[in-house]
């Protein structure tokens, strides 16, 4: 189960002015399952912090926006700014994945520092030859820093702290309530 609210990708394409096609609901899918950011993010594509937010992630390099709303704006300067038009041009003309990778990549976004073959889900969805210059290697010799570990999965005390902050913050319309569900979520009791 997807971790971003139902229909995240239907809204970024929306917003880009991007057809939504199956092509580029799964190009986005595949992108997402790539990238290593977690929901206190907004930012399930790993949209870099310097030109799209001035808040960071806990480890400072990607985007931490404060709504989903804000995430789907930036995606949208991304898609039609210089260096991503490529990747409007692979989302909304071409159908092929090796296109849809060289775009991605070619952003230069904080992953590809992190991950090999960033993103590499992408990249196993190319069928016959690899795409031109790419140094494809076999998943089991991959190395990535991974998703963010789930709630259950024994997380850092930080991140545990940013879920707790922004589950109140999109569920709970109630201050006296938001505060309490803080206070017990950051095991200071609440009432």
């Amino acid at each position: 189960m997807s971790e971003w609210p139902t229909g995240w990708r239907e809204h970024a394409l929306r917003h880009a002015e991007v057809p939504i096609t199956q092509f580029a609901l799964d190009i986005l899918h595949h992108w997402e399952q790539s990238t290593p950011t977690g929901r206190y993010s907004n930012n399930p594509l790993g949209m870099p912090k310097h030109g799209y937010s001035s808040a960071g992630t806990l480890d400072g390099r990607y985007a931490a926006f404060p709504t989903m709303g804000a995430f789907y704006a930036a995606f949208k300067v991304s898609v039609h700014a210089g260096e991503g038009k490529p990747l409007f041009t692979a989302l909304a003309v071409n159908d092929r994945h090796a296109s849809a990778w060289r775009a991605i990549n070619g952003l230069g976004w904080p992953a590809n520092t992190t991950e090999t073959d960033y993103p590499a889900h992408v990249l196993d969805q190319v069928t016959g030859a690899m795409p031109k210059g790419a140094s494809g290697k076999p998943a089991s010799a991959r190395k990535s820093v991974g998703k963010p570990a789930s709630r259950t999965g024994g997380n850092s005390s930080a991140v545990r702290q940013a879920e707790v902050l922004h589950e109140a913050s999109i569920h709970i319309g109630d201050a006296t309530r938001a505060i309490n569900h803080i206070a017990r979520g950051m095991g200071y009791g609440g009432r």
